[in-house]
């Protein structure tokens, strides 16, 4: 399958482990040069780096937290070689096992701040760059199963984050409605 991706740029938060280091893998292959964001996970983002370049591909990892606006994966911290960012997926997400009555507030503060403003964040500021280039580029979110499933506490929160982050919400609409 050809998706003319050759020599477009992707981000991948999130992009070191499970759903993200396919994603990463599919894009490189798909002929893009990949960011691969990663929190805390140093050699698992390494390691999908090197297995991009062992196929031939191009990519880099670079760290950076969705959790705060300080050390964000949006983009400006990606390494120089992989700007400007055509694809961005947001696709970073953390979990609580704890149920909606017994999360500490901490940590559900930490849930919120990746996976609903880290999607909008990373969104909004990678959009800026696509409509200061005309509107060109996509934005995907990835969501969990989790997000249908009402176990945990941040199940709402996930299923909220892609509503949030909304396909009707790409860099080209934002365009032709003059807001940024």
């Amino acid at each position: 399958m050809d998706l003319r991706l050759a020599e477009k740029v992707a981000l991948v938060t999130g992009g070191a482990r499970r759903i993200g280091r396919g994603i990463a893998l599919a894009l490189a292959k798909e002929g893009a040069k990949v960011a691969v964001n990663y929190r805390e996970r140093s050699e698992a983002a390494a390691d999908v780096v090197r297995t991009i370049r062992e196929d031939g591909g191009d990519a880099a990892a670079f760290q950076g937290t969705l959790a705060s606006t300080r050390g964000r994966a949006d983009g400006r911290s990606a390494p120089r070689a992989v700007r400007p960012i055509d694809i961005l997926v947001n696709n970073a997400g953390v979990v609580t096992r704890h149920s909606i009555l017994d999360v500490p507030l901490a940590e559900w503060d930490r849930v919120v701040r990746t996976n609903l403003y880290g999607c909008f964040h990373c969104s909004r500021l990678v959009g800026r760059h696509m409509v200061e280039r005309g509107g060109e580029g996509k934005i995907v979110s990835i969501s969990s199963i989790h997000g249908r499933v009402a176990k945990a506490a941040w199940a709402v929160l996930r299923h909220k984050a892609p509503s949030t982050c909304s396909a009707s919400s790409s860099p080209s609409n934002w365009r032709r409605t003059g807001s940024t």
